[in-house]
């Protein structure tokens, strides 16, 4: 799924995301991600999907989203792109 239909989706089920209230905060998200982390590890299984939704989710903390509604976390994503994207046309 890329980053526009990700952004619609959200868009959809919140509408108004500033005034919508919280269902599950970013910081609950990442206490998840770490438990499957430390299950896996017990488990000698790798998640690399889960390693990935960690470093975005470290980041949303990062940036002060630990209380805002997990759905913030599009933010980040749009954030990387735009860097990727800046990073990108300074090397051309």
């Amino acid at each position: 799924m890329g980053l526009p239909m990700a952004r619609n989706l959200l868009r959809a089920g919140f509408p108004q995301p500033d005034t919508e209230p919280v269902a599950f905060t970013t910081d609950l998200m990442r206490k998840d991600a770490s438990l499957a982390e430390d299950l896996a590890g017990r488990l000698g299984v790798r998640l690399p999907a889960v390693a990935a939704a960690v470093g975005v989710l470290d980041e949303a903390l990062r940036d002060g989203l630990g209380d805002a509604d997990i759905a913030s976390v599009i933010s980040v994503l749009g954030d990387r792109r735009q860097r990727s994207r800046r990073s990108a046309s300074s090397t051309t």
